[in-house]
């Protein structure tokens, strides 16, 4: 029985590994513009609940339910996708910013997006102290957001999905 089972399962992973490997789901989790193009949004909302689910056990806070995250909430970029001083921003801070805004790590689970929206992230930092959802009182620990703070999270993200999903 244990010789089926493990035959089965080297069956499964390998089959797995055809469709997409580690490296490979690694480099779609780390490209830039990683929001348009390779997973859904109802995919990266998944992640993204995956995610806050770990850390609510990590946290001993029950995790959201499913259904209540994908009805109701939506994916917010903690860097906005469209600052208010933009007009007032160097050509290299507007480089900076376009090629990280819309990466992995500058995406996050929220029920308020229309309240966030385009605010700056010391007003986001605000917000999300106040949240239900454990990610974004994470974001909050952090005294500001740009490109190092995106790479790092990124990473992490990439990390735990590594983890999640091992094959």
């Amino acid at each position: 029985k244990d010789k089926i089972y493990r035959k089965i399962l080297k069956q499964i992973n390998e089959s797995l590994e055809d469709y997409c490997g580690d490296d490979e789901f690694k480099s779609h989790l780390s490209r830039t513009g990683f929001y348009y193009g390779w997973m859904d949004n109802y995919e990266v909302k998944y992640l993204l609940n995956e995610l806050e689910n770990r850390k609510c056990l990590d946290n001993k806070e029950s995790p959201p339910n499913w259904e209540e995250i994908d009805k109701k909430a939506t994916i917010e970029h903690i860097w906005p996708d469209s600052p208010r001083m933009w007009s007032s921003w160097t050509k290299e801070e507007k480089e900076t910013h376009q090629k990280h805004v819309y990466n992995l790590g500058n995406l996050t689970l929220t029920f308020w997006n229309p309240s966030l929206s385009n605010k700056d992230f010391p007003d986001k930092k605000e917000m999300y102290k106040q949240s239900n959802l454990a990610i974004q009182r994470e974001l909050a620990s952090n005294n500001s957001w740009g490109a190092t703070e995106v790479e790092k999270r990124t990473k992490e993200i990439i990390e735990f999905a590594l983890k999640r999903w091992k094959l």
